[in-house]
């Protein structure tokens, strides 16, 4: 374990992090491409990681104002000692040196799920059935992967290992709905309905069981009151989502149609409309 924190130590947590958000947006786009357009897709993911980061950043400094109060304000970003000029290190300018891993990792999470949520719902207008999964697998993994970067950096065991729970049940829930879509696509007359039924169940299983690790992960440690908010909206954003994802999303019978097709493919359907057919003389 010690090699493992001095090989995270050296290549040092600000490339880490950028790995985090790189597979956060490879798990958030592969679970939702097939049902949404690629550039809304990343744009949805992009600025649920601004506004998430901003949140984090801003929640920092709040709880840290001791590391900020004393500093000088300058109207350039740097200093020049002889030779060497130094960035970052005056206000407001301080305020944006995010290379320094200044961030409450609650506030992340946190602010990722409920801005995806309200996003999505809201302004995307999109079916939250078809973005539940991808927004839940995408942060959990961009948490532990902070958090064992963040615990091997800071010398923290019982983060390190927290964030390595919480990737050993995102790489077996993973591999559980891989075998199962695996075996149903196989056969050609398998249950869509039956299928995603399966799915939508081990998803909400896996929401209360990785919040209820995460929440207990950092309680063992004394945390701030802005942590403590943090864990809590955590939470309740959670039973909301899996609230409006059981009872308040329509059920099948919409008018608009998910149709699961050949390898993984899927496209939407307006039942509604009447179907025009070509004759072979047109």
């Amino acid at each position: 374990m010690e090699d493992i924190i001095n090989i995270i130590a050296s290549i040092g947590f600000f490339p880490l992090f950028l790995f985090g958000l790189l597979v956060s947006l490879f798990l958030f786009w592969y679970e939702s491409h097939t049902h949404k357009d690629r550039n809304s897709i990343f744009d949805m993911w992009l600025l649920t990681v601004v506004f998430s980061m901003l949140w984090a950043r801003i929640s920092f400094i709040i709880v840290n104002w001791h590391l900020f109060s004393g500093l000088v304000w300058s109207i350039v970003p740097y200093e020049r000692y002889g030779d060497e000029i130094f960035l970052f290190r005056l206000l407001p300018w301080r305020f944006f040196d995010i290379f320094d891993g200044g961030f409450l990792f609650t506030s992340v999470f946190t602010a990722y799920l409920i801005f995806a949520f309200v996003y999505s719902i809201y302004f995307k207008k999109w079916k939250w059935r078809e973005m539940f999964f991808p927004v839940i697998i995408s942060a959990q993994a961009f948490l532990c992967i902070t958090l064992i970067v963040y615990g091997a950096l800071m010398r923290f065991p019982e983060v390190l290992y927290g964030g390595l729970v919480v990737a050993l049940i995102i790489v077996v829930f993973l591999g559980i709905i891989w075998l199962l879509r695996t075996i149903f696509q196989k056969r050609e007359d398998y249950n869509v309905d039956l299928l995603n039924g399966v799915v939508h169940l081990l998803t909400i299983i896996f929401v209360f069981v990785s919040f209820a690790i995460i929440t207990r992960l950092f309680l063992l440690h004394e945390i701030t009151l802005i942590d403590q908010i943090n864990l809590v909206l955590m939470n309740i954003a959670g039973v909301v989502m899996t609230i409006y994802f059981i009872f308040v999303e329509k059920k099948p019978g919409d008018s608009q149609k998910s149709v699961l097709m050949n390898k993984g493919k899927s496209v939407t359907i307006n039942i509604n409309k009447p179907l025009k057919v070509k004759n072979g003389d047109d």
